[in-house]
């Protein structure tokens, strides 16, 4: 494919590509994402304070905040696709008619559920390694 056959969306993630190297748009782009990362962060850390949820110690509210940014720019990044008579349902990053993003959605839950502490105190590592059979020979 052409760059002339291209969207204007894949123009715009080529453009931020070649202008990430740039000092001054570098470091607009690094002030956007701590501007994001802090307000996000904060969000959650008073939601997480008022649902009365603790996290597992070996966790951090900035872990579950990179953790549900690095998945929603996976989602934009989606969402930039054309979308194929054949794609499935679940791959699709936006749902316009629910205006809703059911993949993000799950994976908040799913790391909501891994970074929350039930009150037994287990690092979220003990957690995971128990989730394993081992398999008998």
């Amino acid at each position: 494919m052409s760059r002339a056959d291209q969207e204007p969306a894949d123009d715009r993630l080529y453009d931020q590509a070649i202008l990430a190297h740039d000092d001054h748009v570098a470091n607009a782009l690094r002030r956007i994402d701590k501007t994001n990362f802090e307000t996000w962060r904060d969000f959650y850390t008073e939601a997480l304070s008022q649902l009365g949820i603790k996290l597992r110690p070996d966790v951090s509210v900035d872990d579950f905040a990179y953790a549900l940014q690095a998945a929603g720019e996976g989602v934009v990044f989606r969402s930039l696709l054309p979308v194929k008579s054949e794609t499935i349902p679940a791959a699709l990053a936006i749902d316009h008619k629910n205006k809703t993003s059911r993949p993000l959605a799950l994976i908040a839950m799913a790391l909501l559920v891994a970074f929350a502490d039930p009150g037994d105190g287990k690092p979220l590592r003990e957690v995971v390694g128990k989730l394993a059979v081992p398999l008998s020979s």
